[in-house]
Formats: C-alpha cells, sequence, structure tokens
C-alpha cells in the first residue's frame, strides 16, 4: 500500500467536498495527530479504518490506494 498516495487521496476529497481535517477525523473516530500520520503517509493505515475513510468519503477503497489526483 502507497501510503502518501492514500494520504494524497483523501485529502483531494476532502479539500473537494469542503471538509476539514479535523471533522474529517471525528468522523472517522481518530485523533487529529493520527489522521495527520496517515495523510502524511508517515503511518499505514489499517484495511478497517481505510474502509471508514472510504465509507465516509463516499468512495471505495481501491479508488483510495490506486489514486484518483492527477
Amino acid at each position: 500500500m502507497d501510503t502518501k498516495a492514500i494520504g494524497k487521496n483523501i485529502r483531494f476529497l476532502l479539500k473537494g467536498m469542503g471538509i476539514s481535517e479535523s471533522e474529517f477525523a471525528n468522523k472517522i473516530h481518530v485523533s487529529e495527530q493520527t489522521l495527520e500520520r496517515w495523510l502524511d503517509g508517515d503511518r499505514q493505515i489499517t484495511v478497517y479504518a481505510l474502509k471508514r475513510c472510504a465509507d465516509c468519503l463516499g468512495t471505495t477503497m481501491e479508488l483510495l490506494t490506486m489514486g484518483m489526483e492527477k
């Protein structure tokens, strides 16, 4: 799993949806620090957490991992 690509994809969707990182962290029940580490690619996201992110963002785990930002 490319952790940096996943972080970029999540940030891309958050920005497009107008959701702050803080608000998103609360929605998926993680600390802001944990979310920041995932978004920066400093910490690998679990499959379970990736599923929660995808569900909250209205997308699939595959799109978050394969990429959508060009």
